[in-house]
């Protein structure tokens, strides 16, 4: 009976999504990057995210899709209005994902206008996206269920809008860009 092969400790697997990665990636892309596809940011410091969602398991499987790659950090998570405010209040995060549908007092619509007024740019994350766009309250919406590669490449175009240049990446089709 063969014995288990040791996978050595410096191991990172291969992410494959449909398609190829490389053919979607810009060149600017490394190809040695811990997320395949990860842009190289040399000029720009680490997003910081804020995650307004009420499901626990859904947050913290947001939160390490989002760290998978070290240009995005979660500085907090968030599961209402005051957490949220609270959140924006000490962390300043440059993006909140805001799930529409929050379950309690406010609505994420109601969160967003808090955070728009806070000077926190907005993006959508929920299972039930409004019929119509709304891009005084956000960037976009990006609809559940979603992927890997959906989450970090919808990241990758909210970082280049939130820092005003135009983008010339994929969008996924669980992206809705306003």
């Amino acid at each position: 009976m063969n014995a288990a092969p040791r996978i050595p400790d410096d191991f990172i697997p291969l992410v494959v999504y449909e398609g190829d990665v490389h053919a979607r990636a810009p060149a600017s892309v490394r190809r040695d990057a811990p997320f395949a596809g990860g842009v190289e940011r040399p000029e720009h410091g680490t997003l910081e995210i804020l995650i307004v969602e009420n499901d626990p398991q859904i947050s913290m499987i947001l939160k390490d899709i989002i760290e998978f790659d070290r240009a995005y950090r979660v500085t907090a998570i968030a599961a209402d209005l005051a957490e949220t405010m609270a959140a924006i209040e000490v962390h300043r995060p440059g993006l909140a994902m805001i799930d529409m549908h929050l379950g309690g007092v406010a609505t994420g619509i109601e969160v967003a206008v808090r955070a728009i007024e806070a000077g926190v740019p907005v993006l959508f994350s929920t299972g039930n996206p409004l019929p119509f766009p709304v891009p005084e309250l956000a960037l976009g919406c990006l609809c559940k269920p979603y992927t890997c590669y959906s989450v970090a490449q919808t990241l990758r175009i909210a970082e280049q809008l939130i820092r005003g240049h135009k983008t010339d990446l994929d969008i996924p089709l669980e992206l809705e860009l306003y």
